[in-house]
């Protein structure tokens, strides 16, 4: 998994079909993913990341592609776009 930051995820994101929601006091932007994908059971139907980070720390990068996996995206189809 090569290191991607915050423009990185945004490109990302967009590609993959989430439509922008809004953005918090703390700089994260708030995405809702596209219709007909089925979140896992208990998760949240958004997707939140932190803005203006160059690149995310390892811990941060795999939390964010776990949380696109539960929101019913398989790996290839995020690396696709990272």
């Amino acid at each position: 998994m090569k290191a991607y930051g915050s423009s990185e995820l945004e490109k990302c994101v967009k590609k993959l079909g989430f439509t922008f929601d809004s953005i918090s006091s703390s700089h994260h932007a708030k995405y809702i993913p596209p219709t007909g994908r089925d979140p896992l059971p208990g998760i949240r139907p958004f997707f939140t990341f932190q803005l203006g980070r160059k690149t995310y720390d390892p811990n941060s990068a795999n939390r964010y592609i776990t949380q696109l996996k539960h929101l019913g995206f398989t790996k290839e189809e995020i690396e696709k776009y990272l």
